[in-house]
């Protein structure tokens, strides 16, 4: 008897490969979820936001939250989308394994080229999808991990990918490393990974703990009740323990020292894209939070979430025409750009 050998072909499907599970499969608070992070990064690039948080800053303070939050809640429900096409509790296996890589490579290499397309139109807006295609790539390779790995390897990355992204740049530069790759297109991997605006080596544990989250059963309320739980709680010691150190640090916390060199200050912050072990916490709780409340939602409030399940099903063509329609309206009216997610 041979065993099977894996053949690398497209499996036979319904739809396009960038609908994601359908039918039963689908999870409507996830849909939900993914919907609200789209309509947060709308609201952070339009320019209707603050940080004032007081009851002086109105609205727009309170709007101020969907920076960095919303794309953070979108990479973690990428995560659980990604462990629903590959079996959801039960990972896929076999031949089956196999269709289900070729179709996630194939959605990112999709993302990168349209990441890429809506780059040419020169907004200052931090496009993510490129980002996507390479959190895609790296997660193939734990698909098939138990829960427990996942989630120790998601808080190994909290932990270390931070420091690396703060300070290994200024080593590689001190190094005569990173300054002459950066003038070419070999320094596109090294981007997505460490030095852009959503490094891999971050927000990695955002797709892992999103992709843990999607391997267990959320049928029981008093279960979805403990998640939500957790992610107050992790969003609370985020927070907290960011200002508690940055206070007893100082005001010079978070600057940058001689020569562009970060100081160990910058890894306390948990403003958005901090990209630091406590805007992990701060903000991958909030996104835990999020989608915790609409899987309870979904159960009986459905109907009033319709909007945001339509949007959250179809998100790349509705972050694709946001960004053009934001190009589309700065060129003819002068809007006012606003850096960043």
């Amino acid at each position: 008897m041979t065993a099977e050998i894996p053949r690398w072909s497209l499996p036979p499907r319904r739809g396009g490969y960038l609908e994601g599970a359908s039918g039963s499969a689908r999870l409507l608070g996830i849909d939900a979820a993914r919907g609200l992070a789209l309509i947060g990064m709308m609201v952070a690039h339009v320019g209707i936001t603050t940080e004032d948080f007081s009851p002086a800053g109105g609205l727009a303070g309170w709007l101020g939250l969907a920076h960095g939050r919303s794309s953070i809640l979108f990479a973690l429900v990428a995560g659980f989308s990604l462990g629903i096409l590959s079996g959801r509790t039960v990972p896929h296996s076999g031949q089956r394994l196999v269709h289900t890589r070729l179709r996630i490579l194939v959605r990112a290499a999709i993302l990168l080229g349209a990441g890429a397309l809506l780059e040419l139109l020169g907004t200052p807006i931090y496009v993510i999808l490129g980002y996507y295609a390479t959190w895609f790539v790296l997660a193939l390779l734990v698909l098939t991990w138990p829960v427990r790995r996942i989630l120790l390897l998601a808080v190994g990355v909290a932990a270390i990918g931070p420091v690396l992204h703060h300070l290994l740049p200024a080593v590689l530069v001190m190094a005569g490393f990173l300054a002459p790759l950066a003038e070419t297109g070999n320094s596109v991997p090294i981007d997505f990974l460490l030095t852009g605006a959503y490094p891999g080596v971050v927000w990695m544990a955002y797709i892992l703990v999103g992709l843990a989250l999607s391997r267990l059963e959320w049928d029981s309320p008093a279960r979805i009740v403990r998640l939500l739980g957790t992610g107050v709680l992790a969003s609370a010691l985020g927070y907290g323990g960011s200002a508690a150190l940055v206070s007893v640090a100082g005001p010079g916390a978070g600057r940058f020292g001689p020569e562009g060199t970060p100081m160990i200050t910058a890894l306390l912050l948990a403003e958005p894209h901090a990209d630091s072990f406590f805007e992990v916490l701060g903000s991958g709780g909030f996104a835990v939070a999020a989608v915790a409340l609409f899987l309870l939602l979904e159960r009986g409030a459905a109907p009033i979430l319709a909007p945001l399940i339509t949007l959250g099903s179809m998100s790349l063509t509705v972050y694709s025409l946001h960004v053009v329609a934001y190009w589309v309206v700065g060129r003819r009216e002068g809007f006012p750009w606003v850096e960043g997610n």
